[in-house]
């Protein structure tokens, strides 16, 4: 009997190098890139959701790029759907599928598989409905969540602040009792969820400090203000494509940016706004980043990896010079290379490691206990009169590097705190007044069509109302790069108006849910 297809998933937070290290295992293993990404699905939006450059997508072969208008809604059903079919389509041609992409509720589904989705009482639903309109249109959020709190508390703390849709759909559930019958799955369903039990998926969480890659998503944030971000969604909106109420319109940059450009009393050399609209879009950036390392603590089936940024000659030359054992190497190999191992390796082995990785050393204790059975007083780097355990040592890795990986670190909290972002374009006057002379241009050019604009949306509000009621719940909400809290600390003082991270329509922005 042959082995079940491997498939690799690769997942982590915005701006880590998760698609520079797919391109390297593509090219390795080799492979063919399939992109999990809500944003990058839409036809026209390239700058924003950084997708591939047209010399990456030579290099490897990609897939789920450009196959939706901007107004189109595309949920993670429909992303299970055509993954697979791309998975079958990739191995058809002898080549490993590598999906890679930071959209959290679709790579949930590729690992665990398609969930049942109960059935919805129209009754129920409507009693939901009537029953949450007061609290809506008061804009009421902690009044709506407690009407689900009365019922199904566990429910009401996993949802993410003005996310209206999903408490009806909550209440809806609690409502009926919380156990309805699943939905009956058609054939092709039933098809698709029989192959993907066929599979073996081994998936890969990509993680990094939270200062450094804070600095690299302002970088990133930077590059593509200053590469066309304005000018790409001005195009789309004299062309009717891109609409703030329009389903890819929610994702982070384009939803700022439209903002920005729309926003009523333009005013030529309007550094305020422009500062506004710039820090909302690195804040919300930071912020869901830390939403993505807060959601995937919880999917145990993720082996994690730390990012070492190096270039491909110094990560292979660290390669050889050897890391520790282990089926996913230890805490001094380089991500390719764990990566890699975590892939070739036999199930068994890389669920041994998934499996012992919670009973390793715990780094954030003061000393080993010796009762843990990683941490026997007899192992040279486990004794109790150690600080804490060693991750390079051979006896406590890659186990204990796990361990250490998913820890949440008071001291990164305390950091995020005191984060100040450099953002060079704001800093530096020339740059400054740079920009904002190109986003001025921008204003300007849709000036004529802003009333045409604003009843395209109108329309489509229509058709996505709880697109309009999540931005004006949450266009308040205060920014926070902490998962504390704490309003960020930055030397660019302005009025900030952000939108709340929802994890569970995040890509590279936020995206639609199931």
């Amino acid at each position: 009997m042959s082995p079940p297809p491997k498939v690799l998933v690769l997942a982590g937070p915005t701006a880590v190098g998760k698609s520079a290290l797919a391109l390297r295992l593509c090219e390795q293993l080799p492979g063919e890139l399939i992109s999990v990404d809500s944003v990058q699905v839409y036809r026209g939006l390239q700058i924003g959701s950084a997708k591939p450059s047209e010399e990456e997508r030579r290099r490897v072969r990609h897939h789920l790029l450009d196959i939706r208008d901007p107004d189109e809604e595309y949920t993670a059903g429909s992303f299970y759907r055509d993954a697979l079919h791309s998975v079958q389509d990739v191995l058809s041609r002898g080549k490993t599928p590598v999906l890679v992409g930071g959209t959290m509720m679709y790579t949930r589904w590729l690992a665990h598989g398609r969930p049942a989705a109960p059935k919805s009482d129209p009754e129920v639903a409507e009693r939901a409905r009537q029953r949450l309109e007061p609290f809506e249109t008061a804009g009421d959020w902690e009044a709506g969540l407690a009407a689900l709190a009365e019922l199904d508390a566990a429910r009401a703390g996993q949802l993410y602040p003005n996310d209206w849709y999903r408490l009806h759909r909550a209440l809806v559930v609690a409502m009926q009792g919380g156990e309805t019958q699943p939905e009956e799955a058609s054939a092709e369903e039933q098809e698709l969820d029989a192959f993907r039990a066929s599979l073996d998926v081994r998936a890969f969480f990509l993680c990094a400090p939270r200062v450094p890659l804070c600095e690299r998503i302002d970088a990133r944030c930077e590059q593509m203000l200053e590469g066309g971000l304005l000018e790409e969604v001005t195009e789309q909106l004299l062309q009717l494509r891109l609409l703030p109420s329009s389903p890819a319109g929610r994702s982070i940059g384009y939803r700022q940016a439209l903002e920005y450009l729309t926003r009523p009393g333009y005013a030529a050399g309007d550094a305020a706004a422009l500062l506004q609209f710039v820090e909302g879009f690195t804040s919300a950036s930071r912020r869901y980043a830390a939403q993505q390392v807060k959601w995937f603590r919880k999917e145990h089936s993720f082996a994690w990896l730390q990012a070492d940024w190096s270039r491909p000659a110094e990560a292979d030359a660290a390669a050889a010079a050897g890391a520790a054992a282990g089926a996913l190497g230890g805490a001094g190999a380089p991500c390719f290379e764990q990566a890699r191992r975590g892939f070739l390796c036999s199930r068994a082995e890389y669920e041994g490691e998934l499996a012992h990785a919670a009973q390793a050393c715990n780094p954030t204790r003061p000393a080993c206990s010796p009762t843990r059975p990683a941490c026997s007083a007899t192992r040279p780097a486990c004794s109790p009169t150690r600080p804490a355990c060693n991750p390079t040592h051979p006896a406590c890795s890659p186990r204990a590097a796990q361990a250490e990986l998913r820890a949440v670190r008071p001291d990164e909290g305390k950091a995020m705190k005191r984060y100040m972002a450099r953002l060079a374009v704001l800093d530096d006057a020339q740059r400054q007044a740079a920009l904002l002379r190109r986003a001025d241009a921008c204003c300007e050019r849709l000036l004529p069509a802003l009333e045409q604009i604003r009843t395209a949306d109108a329309a489509t509000a229509e058709r996505y109302p709880w697109h309009t009621r999540e931005k004006r719940g949450s266009s308040v909400t205060p920014a926070s790069d902490d998962e504390g809290g704490a309003p960020s600390a930055t030397k660019h003082k302005a009025t900030r108006t952000e939108d709340a991270v929802d994890a569970a329509r995040g890509g590279g922005g936020s995206a639609p849910g199931p």
